[in-house]
């Protein structure tokens, strides 16, 4: 559940005002964190970059203060320079390859309500602590793994 869900005697509309808007005015981008339930896992979003012109970022697979520490440094580096799909980069102290999600409405709910068709995101997808991709056997990112939300960009091997 959210914040918001926590609080039944506020429409959406007064949530945003009162809590999303003035983060992302003050901070660039609110994260939104989403606790999972039956099986269902957590996960966290940004709200904010697409005012900026950026996709937004979806964290899977890491606690609330891991996702919160990821998606912050995440959009500060989108500040700075493009993630592109399939791009390698260092985020938050964490070996990350950018995935693009194909249906961001499906997984960051709050924003397509905000933002609809011209929502994007991509998922900073994180090797664990040996350096394995989730899509690759032995990957061991924790309990229920780190679920991957989009198709991974073709690499091309090199001579």
């Amino acid at each position: 559940m959210c914040e918001h869900c926590d609080d039944n005697d506020e429409t959406l509309d007064e949530f945003y005002a009162r809590v999303i808007r003035p983060t992302i005015e003050r901070c660039g981008w609110y994260v939104q964190y989403v606790i999972g339930t039956r099986g269902v896992p957590s996960y966290a979003y940004t709200i904010g970059l697409t005012e900026h012109g950026y996709p937004e970022l979806i964290a899977t697979g890491v606690t609330p203060n891991e996702a919160a520490a990821l998606l912050n440094a995440g959009g500060e580096l989108l500040h700075r320079r493009w993630l592109e799909h399939g791009q390698r980069v260092a985020v938050a102290g964490r070996r990350v390859e950018i995935v693009q999600l194909p249906c961001p409405e499906a997984h960051l709910l709050f924003a397509d309500d905000v933002y609809g068709p011209d929502l994007q995101a991509v998922q900073p997808v994180h090797a664990d602590e040996s350096g394995v991709w989730p899509w690759s056997r032995g990957y061991r990112g924790g309990a229920g793994g780190q679920p991957v939300l989009g198709p991974r960009a073709v690499r091309r091997r090199t001579a």
